[in-house]
């Protein structure tokens, strides 16, 4: 059963600031959270397309920035480095809220724009379907409701990357450790191969606690 501590180990917590209503929006900032060595990657990138004021005040941009910063293609072999540099040859999986309706599409499109190519130990996870089964029956799952309920507060900073991976994995430890070790633990193992393998892989009936390790 070691599949499932590098499993554990090797999540990272990504979260995109993106404007335009279009297919592929340019990315306005991206941040990256390592968990287990507390290393993040961070950075804010350049538009030139038309955004809404409204959107403007909600994501608290500087406009004279916006226009002169690099557009993300100018930091995606950074970002690639530093994923890669996290991998550590192994494998990676890079979990956003409700990433599969919008950040990792939108970074991969930007990735491939850029000339790179997703490696094979690269995996994408959605921790909305995650949080779901962790806490099922609430009205909204949106980060600043879930902030709310789970965390009993209204964080400083939301809608900003770096503020909203924090609080992603903040909220995501605290659920799995209010669970009972080895129910929280089989329900993220099987969140994750799933993600990985997909939904007919058959996860193993007889897990135990000292297969896993909460970092």
């Amino acid at each position: 059963m070691d599949i499932f501590s590098p499993l554990i180990h090797s999540n990272s917590f990504i979260d995109c600031r993106f404007i335009a209503k279009n297919r592929f929006p340019d990315i306005l900032e991206v941040c990256c959270l390592e968990p287990l060595n507390a290393r993040l990657f961070h950075r804010h990138c350049g538009s030139q397309k038309f955004i809404f004021k409204h959107v403007q005040d909600l994501l608290k941009l500087d406009m004279d920035k916006v226009r002169t910063r690099d557009h993300f293609r100018e930091a995606a072999q950074n970002f690639f480095r530093w994923v890669e540099s996290v991998a550590n040859d192994g494998m990676i999986i890079l979990l956003a809220h409700n990433g599969n309706k919008f950040d990792h599409k939108i970074l991969r499109h930007h990735l491939g724009e850029a000339g790179i190519l997703i490696p094979p130990n690269w995996y994408f996870a959605d921790t909305l379907p995650l949080i779901k089964t962790l806490l099922p029956g609430l009205r909204s799952y949106s980060l600043k409701n879930l902030a709310m309920g789970v965390l009993g507060k209204d964080p400083a900073g939301l809608h900003q990357a770096s503020t909203d991976v924090t609080v992603l994995w903040t909220i995501l430890q605290k659920l799995l450790k209010e669970e009972n070790e080895e129910k929280a633990l089989t329900i993220l193992a099987r969140h994750l191969l799933h993600t990985i393998f997909g939904e007919d892989f058959e996860l193993p009936d007889d897990l135990d606690e000292n297969d896993f390790e909460v970092v």
